[in-house]
């Protein structure tokens, strides 16, 4: 039986080296990576916000060309003007 719990304790002993190995500090090289990673993340957030605002910017520009083209076409209507349609 003491066979048995020198073979356990041993076990015991390995394992929670292994685990304790498993729980070590990252090294530097870890912390850089992992720092690259957060300051990608949040670079792609700010592109993800500016796309945003470009976006909205788009269709506003949008809205101001159809405003414009229809005032055009009510003018050349009035002045007796032909137009050609929009593509």
């Amino acid at each position: 039986m003491t066979r048995l719990r020198q073979l356990i304790r041993c076990l015991t002993l390995a394992v929670s080296a292994l685990a304790g190995f498993g729980c070590s500090l990252p090294s530097r090289n870890d912390l850089e990576v992992m720092q690259s990673v957060n300051d990608l993340g949040d670079a792609v957030s700010a592109l993800r916000q500016d796309y945003g605002v470009l976006a909205d910017q788009v269709d506003s520009l949008r809205i101001a060309i159809a405003k414009q083209d229809s005032l055009l076409r009510r003018l050349a209507n009035l002045a007796g003007v032909a137009v050609p349609s929009a593509p």
